[in-house]
């Protein structure tokens, strides 16, 4: 991850894109902020959409509700018999 200090060094939004679609940029602002700038990938983008999904938020509500299968001591059980 490159590291930009916008108080030390004077950049385009033209090149700051640039730096950002070849690796991950965290600018800190002049007051102190701190921002991350990466190309937004499939995956990203996937997470925005099924973020909006009322479906896929039904989905997980119901799935959230079900019993587990195995308790983690009967599964940490059955490993220790192996």
């Amino acid at each position: 991850m490159r590291m930009l200090d916008l108080s030390k060094q004077n950049i385009s939004l033209e090149d700051l894109l640039k730096l950002a679609a070849s690796e991950s940029v965290c600018i800190v602002s002049e007051t102190g902020q701190t921002f991350i700038l990466e190309e937004a990938d499939e995956f990203d983008q996937e997470v925005e959409t099924l973020g909006k999904s009322e479906k896929f938020k039904k989905f997980l509500s119901d799935r959230s509700r079900e019993n587990s299968a195995m308790s983690l001591k009967s599964y940490q059980r059955s490993l220790d018999q192996d």
